[in-house]
């Protein structure tokens, strides 16, 4: 009975300094959260995730005054790929594009276009897709940004 009594004893006088040591450090650390949490961010192994990001760039082709990024196709999931995916495509121009400017690239990297996407004559509107793959599903979402367009292409899998 005594010795249970003294390991209580220890336990408790161990076990609250050290709490109270881990409560310090919060309340110490606190104001420096948002410098800390940069510098974590800043750290080569945080990455965005492609279904944010769109995925690392693969193919920049320049035509009719517009700069077309083709990024690579986005399957990832959290534990692993999914069946339906996207391609994001960003067209860059400074002045608003001609009417027509068109891009078709191939994506399964079978040597034939999978889609063709147009850009829209006039502010406001959608892009047009014309699907050339089954694989295609459609026009998933579209932005008009200062500098261009950026449109993500649906994808299902082979």
């Amino acid at each position: 009975m005594k010795t249970t009594f003294l390991m209580r004893r220890l336990a408790s006088s161990l076990v609250y300094p050290v709490a109270l040591a881990y409560v310090l450090a919060v309340i110490a650390l606190f104001p420096s959260i948002g410098l800390l949490s940069h510098e974590l961010a800043q750290m080569p192994f945080m990455q965005v995730h492609p279904r944010f990001s769109g995925g690392e760039v693969v193919e920049t082709i320049r035509a009719d005054g517009v700069e077309w990024r083709v990024h690579r196709p986005v399957f990832d999931g959290l534990l692993w790929e999914r069946g339906h995916g996207f391609v994001q495509i960003d067209a860059l121009c400074e002045t608003p594009p001609p009417n027509g400017a068109e891009i078709a690239p191939d994506c399964a990297g079978d040597g034939s276009p999978d889609f063709r996407l147009v850009l829209p004559a006039a502010a406001g509107d959608a892009p047009e897709l014309v699907p050339l793959s089954p694989l295609v599903t459609g026009l998933e979402s579209w932005a008009e940004t200062d500098g261009g367009w950026i449109a993500r292409v649906g994808l299902d899998r082979k």
